[in-house]
Order: C-alpha cells, then structure tokens, then sequence
C-alpha cells in the first residue's frame, strides 16, 4: 500500500515543484564564457525541456519545471559535454550544479572502414 501512496505524492511534488537551478561553465583558454547553451533535456512527464546561455563569466540560472532532466553543454567550435556522464537529473528545488569546462575543438565520431592521410 505504501507504494501505491509515494509515487502520485512525487508525481504531484515534481507537477508544482519550480526550481531555480544555478551553475557556472567554461571555455578552455578563454576569458569570456558567454554563449554557451545549456539544455536541459526532459526525461520525464513533468519536466519541460529549457535551455539557457551563460554570461561572460560563466553563470546560469534558470527556472524549471519540477521533474527529471538530461543536461547538455555546447557552444560552436567546443566539444559538447553531457552534464553527470549523460545521468538524468531529479530536479524538485533549488539547485546548483557542478562547474564543466568544454574543451576548444570538434569531435567527430569516424566509423568503418578508413583509408588516407588524415
């Protein structure tokens, strides 16, 4: 019986959970941090897929929908980070997420069969 009273108690706690969720990211060798997007991702039927970009030092802040989230770091010409090793996030209050640093460069995945000079 117990179960049957905890999951519709955390559904309707993440429905009207608003969470302000804070955090810093990088550009490696840069000064100016600004223009990285961070997505946060929905992962469930609560949560409402957001995003923001960070200011010149590096901040975010941004109001979310209570629920479970993927975290995405990106900015042209930087290597795209999963925030948590791409682990969803349970997000029902305040919030503030490790910094992360996207290293300058593209990755490109290569599969198959290569032949050349690269």
């Amino acid at each position: 019986m117990k179960k049957y009273i905890l999951l519709p108690s955390l559904l309707l706690i993440c429905i009207f959970a608003k969470a302000q969720v804070t955090g810093t990211a990088f550009l490696e060798g840069q000064t100016d941090h600004s223009g990285i997007k961070v997505k946060f991702i929905a992962n469930s039927p609560t949560a409402k897929t957001d995003s923001t970009t960070t200011s010149s030092n590096g901040a975010y802040s941004i109001p979310l929908q209570g629920g479970v989230y993927k975290v995405e770091f990106s900015k042209a010409g930087y290597q795209k980070i999963n925030y948590n090793n791409n682990t969803a996030l349970t997000i029902t209050s305040n919030q503030s997420l490790d910094a992360v640093s996207l290293a300058f460069g593209n990755f490109v995945d290569v599969s198959g069969t290569v032949s050349g000079i690269w």
